[in-house]
């Protein structure tokens, strides 16, 4: 759902290659902050990566997977369509 809210032309100026888990690393290691928000089945639903200069690199909400309901779910998938 959240890369069908970029266009092309973004994805590609942003990420012009797919991250790897070597880059991810890579960069997790460089002094930055990265937290992750799990749910009750472990799985990530949320995170942010805070640069040492207080810099928010990236964050992310999985909303489909932090709402409560099953009515929720489907007025949060609606915003992806």
């Amino acid at each position: 759902m959240a890369l069908s809210a970029y266009t092309a032309a973004q994805v590609q100026a942003w990420a012009p290659q797919p991250r790897t888990a070597e880059w991810a690393h890579a960069e997790a290691s460089d002094g930055r902050l990265v937290l992750v928000a799990a749910g009750a089945d472990d799985r990530p639903v949320a995170y942010i990566d805070l640069e040492p200069d207080g810099h928010i690199n990236l964050t992310f909400i999985n909303l489909v997977r932090t709402v409560r309901s099953s009515d929720e779910r489907e007025d949060v998938a609606q915003i992806g369509r």
